[in-house]
């Protein structure tokens, strides 16, 4: 993914000082970009409804909120605005468990640099980018099967249902028992109402597909 050099970013820091660095630092790496910026997690909130934004470098101990209360709050309303962690050199084990709730990456301010700023910023919008993608594609992949009239689904190396289309939650909600996560063995043996012997062919059809092999075994639901 080509990022472009004219991106709009977000400094979220409460710091004058320190916003003022990271907008010095910014200018260096990428001079053609707009910056905008925010001392507050609300005004963040306001200038991102009212703003497109293309990445956002955050402090994560602000004046109305704290620690990873920020990512959660910024998460909950632009899943795919790509986030950078500013911390300082006490703040690293929280920047490592902000990549856990939705940080594509963070910078510590005592380390920062023009080439590791703009390589974070680079990184987090290209993250954040093959993120949506992988998101459309599931997205079209779910509607493509759930146009399948009959009961679809997909299963992992252990045989356990991984995906499956309306069709088939229908099979498994008359099922007795937890929905999820389910053995295909139950499904085919039970919700589909298979005689012992065609039970037996699916299931040996489907150890093949996940042997490897070829798979070989068809079966029309009554």
């Amino acid at each position: 993914m080509l990022v472009p050099e004219s991106l709009a970013v977000l400094v979220l820091e409460d710091s004058s000082a320190d916003a003022e660095l990271v907008a010095d630092v910014l200018r260096d790496v990428l001079p053609q970009a707009r910056l905008l910026g925010a001392r507050t997690l609300g005004e963040a909130e306001q200038l991102l409804a009212a703003e497109h934004v293309d990445v956002a470098l955050v402090d994560l101990s602000l004046p109305d909120a704290d620690g990873l209360a920020v990512l959660t709050r910024l998460r909950a309303v632009h899943q795919d605005l790509p986030l950078v962690v500013l911390t300082g050199a006490d703040g690293l084990e929280t920047a490592r468990a902000a990549l856990a709730v939705g940080a594509q990456d963070f910078v510590r301010k005592g380390e920062m640099s023009a080439s590791l700023l703009g390589r974070a910023v680079r990184y987090a919008v290209e993250r954040a980018g093959a993120g949506r993608a992988l998101r459309q594609a599931q997205g079209w992949a779910t509607r493509l099967l759930d146009a399948l009239e009959a009961p679809t689904c997909a299963v992992d190396a252990e045989g356990t249902v991984t995906a499956s289309n309306e069709a088939f939650d229908r099979v498994v909600a008359a099922l007795p028992g937890p929905p999820t996560p389910l053995p295909y063995a139950l499904v085919a043996a039970a919700g589909l109402r298979l005689q012992p012997a065609d039970a037996a062919r699916v299931l040996d059809g489907l150890e093949q597909v996940l042997a490897g092999a070829r798979p070989r075994s068809e079966h029309t639901c009554p």
